[in-house]
Formats: C-alpha cells, sequence, structure tokens
C-alpha cells in the first residue's frame, strides 16, 4: 500500500478531541496505521510545546508514523528532535532547489546524516527534476516528493501512474505489474 501523508495543524493539536477522532477513524477503516503518515511543522508544535508532545506521543501510540515537515526553516531545535516521537524530517524545498550550489549541497547532506543518526527517515521535497533526484539519492535521502516525481492527480490515474513508475515495479515483471505490497 501507498503511504497517505496528511498535514497537522496548530488547531488539530489544540483539538482535545483530536486523538480521539483519528482512534474513531483508524477503528473504523482498515489501513495499516504505517500508511497514514502525519506531518506538522516545527511552528505547530511551537504554539504550546507541553500540549504537543502530548498529542504527538498519543498519536505515535497509535502506531503512526509522524514527520517534522518543512524541516530547516523553522525553529530547528536539537532538543525537540531528540524529544518528539518522530519517524521523519522533511527537508524543505528551499533548500532542495539550490543543490546545485556547494554550500546548500552540504547543508542537505548534513541534514540528511542528522535524520539518519537520529534513525529518522528523510524525506525531500520540491524535487522537481531528475538531476535533483538523482543527487539526493546519491546522497542517501530515503523519499523524495515534487512535480518532477508526479503532479497532483485524479484517483482514478493512480494506478496507472504507478504501473509506470520504475522504482514500484516488481523485480523481473514484465508487465509493468505495481507491487504495493512489497
Amino acid at each position: 500500500l501507498l503511504p497517505i501523508a496528511v498535514n497537522v495543524s496548530t488547531r488539530n493539536l489544540h483539538d482535545p478531541q483530536f486523538v480521539g477522532r483519528i482512534k474513531e477513524l483508524l477503528d473504523r477503516w482498515p489501513l495499516p496505521r504505517n500508511c497514514l503518515h502525519l506531518e506538522l511543522t516545527e511552528t505547530a508544535i511551537m504554539d504550546d510545546p507541553v500540549r504537543s508532545l502530548k498529542v504527538l506521543q498519543d498519536l505515535h501510540a497509535l502506531g503512526l508514523p509522524i514527520y517534522l515537515d518543512d524541516f530547516g526553516t523553522g525553529y530547528s531545535s536539537m532538543a525537540y528532535l531528540r524529544e518528539l516521537p518522530l519517524s521523519g524530517l522533511k527537508i524543505d524545498r528551499a533548500f532542495t532547489i539550490g543543490l546545485a550550489q556547494p554550500d546548500t549541497r552540504r547543508i542537505v547532506q548534513t541534514m540528511i546524516d542528522l535524520g539518519h543518526a537520529l534513525g529518522l527517515k528523510v524525506v525531500a521535497e520540491g524535487t522537481e527534476d531528475e538531476t535533483t533526484l538523482a543527487i539526493l539519492a546519491d546522497m542517501g535521502c530515503d523519499i523524495a516528493q515534487g512535480y518532477g516525481i508526479a503532479r497532483p492527480m485524479p484517483n482514478a490515474d493512480m494506478a496507472a501512474w504507478i504501473a509506470r513508475w520504475p522504482g514500484r515495479r516488481m523485480p523481473g515483471a514484465s508487465n509493468g505489474d505495481a507491487s504495493p505490497g512489497r
């Protein structure tokens, strides 16, 4: 199955019913919990760090991966990276669009290395072309997002896109079958 990423806002983190509603939805729909990725920004967390930490711990206890979105553009407190129950970091597109510059490339490599050293997956936003995708792959980035991979599309077009995407093909498959379960 392909994961679904959902943005969590400051308002969600302040809503006392939020975790309960998420749990109800998870109980109602047979989606593997590791397929629902929750994304939130450092700014959302910093609005009420104590409450945010509690909510994130409760969501993590439900088995949901939590990603810190737009990493490098907000507070970027190393203490929060250590304390939050994160599954990954999302490097903001402001960094990935500048990969041609050596200083930016060193910063992105450091972010990837930091994420991996903390046991986190690293996602690069703003992957707009094959060159950027190749550079990020060489740097060890785990996941990339951006128009260079795919533009937003209707649900009906997803199966055909998955079948065409080389990274999603089953080993040895000649008919282009997608392998969402592998």
